[in-house]
């Protein structure tokens, strides 16, 4: 009973402004602040929805070829969102193949083919690089003559000392590739090392692992009497001592990891004497925190690890240096 005594609102008065009177223009007009631009004499190029669809494998290429069924307002929206960010140029349409059901799809045209419905092998991908900068290299090596591969500097250095020096790694192979066709691939420079060795003193490890599986001599020696195992041995280089190992297993060539050199050290030795003076020179050491103290934490760790490599590899932990014969 108390709601039919009460009185409605009195009405509120609004000031009347054009500017905000709602005015829909039709499709075909223009509104009045519309300007013209470059796109207005084209005709809008849409490119079909099969044109992406190949672009993936065929397992989501079937969930895309069936369109959503929508409402007609729906889809009437759609379409004029599409009329607004679908510009694209005719060209980049014809460009786009279409995918029906009796051509291959796109990723068999690929040079890798599995790289989006399958996860890519790393290792196959680098290796077919790899591949294709030997190839470049070849390439350019074409016309050197056979006098031009032996030639040596100053320092009797050939192109492979050279080049393993600088760490060229597909540019090596190709030369130490030619170099083992004429047995030459062991030539030694002016203090006995071989491209091998340079390689190994570099720090080298895949150019290394190159060298011995085309035949370079693992158990070679320098001027000083030391074997690539000793150089891995003094300057901690476990990774190069790893890859020696493989490549040496790989062309069945025997390891010595018992030769001296001319102090009468084995490599065992070396990495053990060149260890205790990393941590000779850390225990004297009286800031932990210098560049200088991390350095040798580093140059302690690498040495450690070159330690257990021997071992593993079967250095005798019990071999006597053929000096002093402790």
């Amino acid at each position: 009973p108390q709601s039919q005594n009460l009185q409605p609102p009195p009405p509120q008065h609004y000031t009347h402004a054009p500017a905000l009177e709602y005015s829909p223009y039709p499709g075909a007009s223009q509104s009045p602040s519309y300007e013209p631009n470059l796109f207005d004499g084209q005709e809008p190029q849409f490119c079909p929805d099969q044109s992406f669809a190949s672009l993936l494998n065929s397992r989501e290429s079937e969930n895309i070829a069936v369109p959503i069924q929508n409402s007609p307002s729906v889809q009437q929206q759609n379409d004029g969102h599409l009329q607004n960010f679908s510009m694209m140029p005719p060209s980049a349409c014809e460009a786009m193949p279409t995918h029906d059901a009796g051509s291959a799809p796109l990723s068999t045209s690929l040079p890798f083919p599995n790289i989006i419905g399958n996860p890519v092998n790393t290792t196959q991908l680098g290796k077919s690089f790899f591949q294709w900068q030997v190839e470049q290299e070849e390439s350019k090596l074409a016309n050197i003559s056979q006098d031009q591969f032996l030639s040596k500097d100053a320092d009797g250095d050939t192109f492979l000392h050279i080049a393993v020096a600088q760490g060229r790694r597909a540019l090596s192979y190709v030369l130490a590739r030619k170099m083992n066709a004429l047995h030459m691939l062991d030539i030694k420079e002016h203090n006995g090392q071989s491209a091998f060795q340079v390689a190994v003193a570099a720090n080298q490890h895949l150019i290394v692992q190159d060298l011995v599986n085309l035949g370079a001599q693992v158990n070679t020696t320098d001027c000083w009497g030391r074997t690539p195992l000793h150089v891995c041995a003094e300057k901690g280089y476990s990774q190069v001592l790893q890859a020696i190992q493989k490549g040496a297993a790989k062309s069945n060539q025997f390891l010595d990891l018992e030769a001296t050199n001319y102090d009468g050290l084995t490599p065992l030795h070396c990495a053990v004497v060149a260890h205790n003076a990393v941590v000779h020179e850390l225990q004297r050491n009286q800031q932990p925190h210098s560049p200088e103290v991390q350095e040798l934490l580093l140059k302690n760790k690498s040495l450690v690890d070159t330690i257990k490599c021997l071992i593993q590899m079967g250095a005798a932990v019990e071999a006597k240096d053929r000096k002093s014969g402790r």
